[in-house]
């Protein structure tokens, strides 16, 4: 006989509602300190996550804004980790903004460091470094 969850044990999906958009795009972050360059890796409709280069003075709770392209949103800093934070948005993004991001993302998408050292290590095999 199969296997089939109790009805009345709810299901989980995990912590999250909605799926995250896997992307790799130049952003601003601004906080109250000043603004940082960092990179959007993640976005759903709820927050963002960001990954930044050098570490940036922050707080759960704190506020910030991201902007991507001609995206701007008022955000609550949610996670901070050394290299990077999670944000949650005060107004949920559209679904169109979310497609209109990954297509972005597919055409401006800057290099991954893999990339690059695959990219040097193709041309210096070719003699070209």
């Amino acid at each position: 006989m199969p296997f089939a969850p109790r009805p009345s044990r709810p299901l989980t999906t995990g912590r999250r509602a909605g799926s995250r958009l896997r992307i790799r795009l130049p952003a601003r972050l601004t906080l109250l300190s000043g603004e940082f360059s960092v990179l959007l890796v993640n976005l759903s409709e709820e927050g963002a996550g960001i990954h930044f280069t050098r570490p940036i003075a922050m707080r759960v709770g704190g506020n910030a804004v991201l902007t991507w392209h001609s995206f701007e949103v008022f955000a609550e800093i949610r996670r901070v980790d050394p290299d990077g934070c999670g944000l949650l948005f005060e107004e949920p993004l559209s679904r169109s903004d979310l497609l209109l991001t990954r297509t972005l993302d597919a055409t401006t998408r800057p290099p991954s460091e893999r990339e690059l050292q695959r990219d040097y290590a193709r041309r210096w095999a070719d003699g070209h470094v």
